[in-house]
């Protein structure tokens, strides 16, 4: 059975991005396939997932998950890890369908029902960030969104400038301050980079845009030459843009989605601090160093530090290891 279970996973590893890749595979490599190894072993997979799987099991699935991954902190975790199972069956029902399971429009209604059965083993989680971080299938659809919107039809007038906004916060995870204070002159259109003022020459950073977004901020800055305003970014009004400026875009897309998916899962991730949180992920599951994020991206402590718990779950970082192993590594281990 696990080779049929590794096989599938490689199937459907496959159709996944990047990014979804390094969220998705360690959790049905990790817990998801251990947990049918331990209750649905001497079954072929065909007959698991067409009359065996049931509700109860995407409900025990995920108690495993909780039980068995020790960086698993906030409820924000249960949501995470029942949107990765929307996406795996969403892949295994083209194989195996399974009327009992297809019914249900997204596992996430599940999620009352998993809080009860961990309360009942004595697991207790933190409460939900108010601000969680963009998941990787919602990122896809915000992309998606503002790429292919025309502006002409869009309810929004002023959506151009909200997404190369939105682009420039889900890319670089920049605080809406720094973002909404860029002047004209912050953009070098030779070297194709925006400039981050610090607080002086030296702490300057020149962050070198996607070739495609810089023809967009060029073309967007061209359109606005009859208007006067030093901002990079601005209003109608010629003013700088601000959190409301933005959000009315993103509740837009959450609108739109939700209408799409016919779904609300509960937890609003499409607001700017939630796109900024994604940003940060990226970098750090890249290995940015935190202080360097911090610096150019003007976020708190607080921000980081969400991001870095995050980035422990979907690493499966076990931080006694982490430490120590790191430890062993420094000179002076050694010497003393």
């Amino acid at each position: 059975m696990k080779a049929e279970l590794m096989e599938l996973l490689e199937g459907f590893s496959k159709t996944l991005t990047v990014w979804k890749y390094n969220s998705y595979v360690f959790k049905v490599r990790d817990y998801f396939i251990p947990y049918l190894l331990e209750n649905k072993q001497g079954m072929s997979v065909e007959r698991v997932f067409r009359e065996e799987f049931t509700r109860m099991d995407i409900v025990n699935a995920t108690v495993y998950y909780v039980e068995h991954n020790r960086n698993v902190e906030s409820l924000s975790a249960i949501h995470d890890f029942l949107v990765m199972l929307n996406v795996l069956f969403g892949y295994i029902f083209e194989k195996y369908p399974n009327s009992n399971l297809q019914q249900y429009k997204s596992f996430t209604v599940f999620q009352n029902e998993i809080i009860e059965a961990l309360e009942s083993k004595g697991i207790s989680l933190k409460s939900k960030e108010v601000y969680p971080s963009l998941d990787y299938e919602k990122f896809d659809f915000v992309i998606n969104y503002v790429k292919t919107t025309n502006v002409r039809d869009c309810r929004l007038k002023k959506f151009k400038t909200n997404a190369i906004a939105i682009k420039l916060l889900i890319l670089y995870g920049i605080s809406l301050d720094k973002l909404s204070a860029l002047k004209v002159n912050n953009y070098d259109y030779k070297r194709r980079a925006i400039e981050i003022p610090g607080n002086d020459e030296r702490d300057k950073i020149y962050l070198e845009i996607p070739y495609s977004l810089a023809l967009e901020i060029e073309e967007y800055l061209e359109s606005r030459n009859a208007k006067k305003s030093d901002y990079l970014l601005a209003k109608n009004s010629n003013t700088q843009i601000d959190p409301s400026f933005v959000k009315d875009t993103l509740d837009v897309i959450r609108q739109e989605y939700e209408e799409i998916f016919d779904k609300d899962d509960g937890v609003n991730q499409f607001t700017v601090t939630g796109i900024q949180k994604f940003a940060i992920v990226q970098m750090i599951l890249a290995g940015m160093n935190q202080a360097v994020i911090k610096e150019f991206t003007g976020q708190g402590d607080d921000i980081l530090e969400d991001c870095q718990r995050q980035v422990n779950v979907e690493k499966k970082i076990d931080i006694n290891r982490h430490i120590n192993f790191t430890m062993r590594g420094i000179e002076t281990y050694d010497i003393i």
